[in-house]
């Protein structure tokens, strides 16, 4: 059996603090890093936990999503008018070097 979450992992990423987590003794702050349910003593106490509360959601539970973008929703240009673009800004370059030979 394989732990989700390697043991070596949780102890770099939580803490044991039973004092509230404020100061520099508790390591998730000394790694700049908030405590999370992952720390095992510093709960109720925690001067060092996010303020905002994430609903918990079980599997069961429907995940609405939004619809993806589809291709009707993107216009597309007529390759025509494209190389017809292209075209011209070669001929307004060419006019341009012959405007530049006519003046001197």
């Amino acid at each position: 059996d394989y732990d989700l979450i390697p043991q070596e992992l949780l102890k770099c990423i939580s803490c044991n603090c039973e004092s509230g987590c404020n100061n520099q003794r508790c390591g998730c702050r000394k790694h700049g890093l908030k405590c999370t349910n992952l720390c095992s003593n510093c709960h109720e106490n925690c001067s060092n936990k996010d303020k905002e509360t994430f609903e918990e959601m079980s599997d069961s539970e429907e995940i609405i999503y939004e619809e993806p973008a589809t291709n009707r929703d993107v216009e597309f240009e007529d390759p025509e008018d494209v190389a017809d673009y292209e075209d011209t800004s070669e001929l307004e370059s060419s006019i341009d070097e012959e405007e530049v030979y006519d003046r001197n």
